[in-house]
């Protein structure tokens, strides 16, 4: 079996079952497994010392359902990399084996053992370029787009609450269509914060939308010596903000269409599919 194919076949398995849970762990045949795994190379923004855990959950008024979403935000001097916590262990995980040394057996135990999912999502924010990346899967593939970092005008208050034993102070914030309410520790000098956010005197501990359906809230900070860095997906999809969205939309709200040609019956005619779980941070 050549390495193309097991590159692919591991991806189709990453990416296709993008909320797999714990129960549904990927499994592969011994020939298979024993073969060498093929991963994408890392593009690396610099050294980090500063890494904070974040529970990100989210409700969909629609389904009347939250999910639940561990992510980790690590912090550089002129970068970060907000991605899924599990595909960050896991990286560090295949680091420490020698990233041309891992099988394809153990590329599948560390899936399961991280619950790592999400592969294609990250959001890299480059300060010395005043640039955003954001990369996740819609539809059938990865989708990326870039801007400059948004200017957020936040309105600060003297209200205080404490998040992990560290006072913080109150930020409101309102930005493409939501009202948002951040807490920042003064203690901690980094302007950082989880998704999108930046830019107070103080690295933002927790995030909430005014109408509740969003909250990042920081379970654990971390320092230790690691690499601001993402996968260079050379397959994804180049695009701007506006059509990423547009096409996120219409893969979540209307998922048949998205899929028409791809996915149908024998006769040819497309697979119907219900709604999927949807409620973006941005709505404009």
């Amino acid at each position: 079996m050549n390495k193309t194919f097991l590159y692919i076949l591991f991806y189709c398995f990453v990416l296709l079952f993008p909320s797999m849970t714990n129960a549904q762990e990927m499994k592969i045949d011994t020939k298979t497994g024993a073969q060498i795994a093929k991963f994408a190379p890392l593009i690396d923004l610099g050294s980090s010392n500063l890494q904070v855990v974040f529970m990100h959950k989210v409700y969909d008024p629609v389904l009347k359902r939250t999910e639940k979403r561990r992510q980790v935000l690590v912090v550089g001097d002129t970068a970060s990399c907000y991605q899924e916590y599990g595909v960050f262990l896991m990286n560090e995980a295949i680091d420490s084996i020698g990233r041309n040394k891992v099988t394809f057996a153990q590329a599948i135990e560390l899936t399961n053992r991280y619950k790592a999912k999400r592969f294609s999502f990250f959001i890299a924010k480059n300060f010395a370029q005043n640039r955003l990346l954001l990369s996740d899967f819609v539809s059938m593939g990865s989708m990326q787009y870039e801007e400059e970092l948004p200017k957020l005008q936040w309105k600060m208050s003297d209200e205080e609450s404490v998040v992990l034993n560290h006072i913080c102070k109150k930020a409101t914030l309102k930005f493409r269509g939501r009202v948002w309410i951040a807490w920042y520790a003064t203690d901690l000098k980094s302007q950082e914060g989880p998704w999108k956010f930046y830019g107070l005197p103080g690295l933002i501990l927790k995030v909430e939308s005014e109408d509740g359906e969003h909250s990042f809230v920081a379970q654990q900070i971390i320092n230790e010596a690691h690499r601001v860095r993402y996968d260079d997906d050379k397959g994804a999809f180049k695009t701007t903000r506006e059509k990423f969205n547009k096409a996120l939309r219409r893969s979540k709200l209307n998922p048949g269409q998205s899929l028409a040609g791809k996915v149908t019956h024998q006769d040819g005619s497309s697979v119907e599919m219900e709604r999927r779980f949807y409620n973006p941070e941005e709505k404009e």
